[in-house]
């Protein structure tokens, strides 16, 4: 059976604002198959320390910290994430969840997951 791939938006293209409170995002991935990993997309901005990400309570990876020493606080940086397809709900929602910065308040927008589907 050949393997496909879907993808799901978790987050558009508004900015959301990540204060103090970690922020949980739900999102489907129905009908989720294959033994291939599964990738995340966050575009960042004004990170200031590296932080976990999670799906499902599991940890996938971090958001890396930009050199406070470049001038891009307006800008959004694309950070990548793969992490095994195990960990995404083949029914129901998953969850997102980024960490609260204890530095200053970040950004993210345009979060995209690509995952594989049987045809």
């Amino acid at each position: 059976m050949p393997i496909v791939s879907d993808f799901i938006t978790v987050i558009g293209n508004d900015h959301v604002l990540i204060t103090d409170v970690e922020r949980d995002f739900p999102f489907g991935t129905g009908g989720r198959e294959g033994n291939r990993n599964a990738i995340i997309f966050i575009m960042v901005r004004n990170l200031r320390e590296t932080l976990p990400v999670k799906i499902n309570g599991k940890h996938i990876g971090d958001l890396t910290a930009y050199d406070p020493s470049w001038d891009f606080q307006d800008a959004c940086f694309t950070q990548i994430l793969t992490f095994p397809r195990s960990y995404l709900k083949v029914q129901g929602n998953n969850e997102l969840e980024l960490e609260s910065s204890t530095t200053d308040n970040y950004f993210v927008k345009n979060v995209q997951c690509f995952f594989h589907q049987n045809a």
